[in-house]
């Protein structure tokens, strides 16, 4: 069992090269799919769970018992490098009562020369719990009990929703294929020494596949699934986006600007906002042909007016708002308010009520009428 396509490309290629027969490899995305009678059918001696700490998930962790509950008489261990995840669950615990069979340190592994010591470069960002509960909605829609007319809203809300989600598997392999063939074609290089050409691409990339994760949540609370973000992956996605940005950081001005047109809006003045010719005056303080740097990065985004740039701060602002209320139990928002005194409010989206978090005091909403009483 693997948890992308781009694993099991690369195991079948190896079972061909060592002529390893009867032996499957399949995605978990397929065994969540699959029925319970079709799981107690399948035929393995042995069933190897890659990645297995994924398995502990909302989605794949009920199929994944059912597999191992089904099948008592196989042999069946797991591999991976972060059995212990970030919320804190031990899924050797979980799924194996805490039977290890190897525990082999990073540290040892390098010192063995099993694996090269490693170069920080970016986080590939997997959401396969909020992928799926979007595509189980498009099953449902696409089930035989649904009934699906041709230009209905049923039919629209399916359409879209494939849209998004072939956007968001196209740009995942696309900024996944760029940081591969940068890290090929530039050995032993620092990142900043990469060619502009490599960078522009991460970078490109790495945005695209920010929105469309974004896109992805969006779709899901626009259909109303039951999919929750956990901690864990809103900490992913802030190391995501804060490894693109770095990305970002190492271009020109010249070529930022090439990768993220400003956008053709002359009406600021007009409106007392910011446009084309308000980016064009902070930029005209810099060298454009010097790399930007990371943290003059976040100062120019305040000012550079891009849509999809602004997406992405937007999401950045939003994990890390989101990190410091897991600790804290307020946002940064809503912090920043109570040291200012300014005062904040809770709504109650079904009864409308809004409660004064400071003093406690409620509003209740006042019903706007239409009409008017005739003397």
């Amino acid at each position: 069992m693997v948890p992308s396509t781009y694993i099991s490309d690369h195991i079948q290629t190896l079972f061909k090269k060592y002529n390893i027969q009867n032996a499957d490899v399949i995605l978990y995305q397929k065994l969540i799919k699959m029925s319970d009678e079709d799981i107690a059918a399948m035929d393995y001696g042995i069933i190897a769970l890659d990645e297995y700490h994924h398995d502990t998930s909302k989605v794949w962790g009920e199929k994944v018992r059912k597999l191992i509950d089904a099948h008592p008489e196989s042999i069946i261990f797991g591999t991976s490098a972060t059995p212990i995840r970030t919320d804190g669950i031990n899924t050797i615990d979980e799924l194996f009562e805490g039977n290890c069979a190897s525990d082999l340190p990073l540290s040892e592994s390098i010192a063995k020369k099993i694996v090269p010591l490693p170069k920080y470069v970016g986080v590939l960002y997997t959401l396969d719990d909020e992928l799926e509960k979007l595509r189980q909605k498009v099953d449902g829609y696409m089930s035989s009990e649904f009934t699906v007319i041709k230009g209905n809203a049923d039919t629209a809300d399916t359409n879209r929703i494939m849209r998004t989600i072939a956007f968001h598997d196209c740009w995942k392999r696309q900024y996944h294929n760029s940081v591969i063939q940068a890290i090929e074609k530039n050995k032993d290089i620092k990142m900043s020494d990469y060619s502009q050409e490599n960078l522009m691409k991460i970078s490109l990339s790495g945005i695209k596949y920010i929105n469309s994760i974004r896109e992805i949540r969006r779709e899901n609370e626009r259909v109303g699934t039951d999919y929750v973000q956990t901690l864990e992956e809103v900490q992913i996605a802030f190391q995501l986006i804060d490894a693109i940005f770095t990305v970002c950081g190492y271009l020109t001005l010249k070529n930022f600007v090439t990768t993220f047109p400003i956008e053709k809006y002359y009406k600021g003045a007009k409106w007392e906002e910011k446009d084309y010719f308000y980016t064009m005056d902070v930029l005209k303080k810099m060298d454009w042909d010097k790399p930007i740097g990371r943290d003059e990065l976040s100062e120019l985004l305040w000012d550079y007016e891009n849509e999809e740039l602004r997406h992405a701060y937007i999401e950045f602002t939003t994990a890390m708002s989101a990190i410091y209320r897991a600790q804290t139990g307020k946002g940064i928002a809503e912090t920043w308010c109570d040291n200012m005194g300014i005062p904040t409010f809770t709504e109650d989206k079904e009864t409308g009520i809004i409660k004064n978090n400071r003093t406690g005091d409620i509003m209740r909403p006042k019903k706007a009428s239409h009409i008017q009483i005739v003397k």
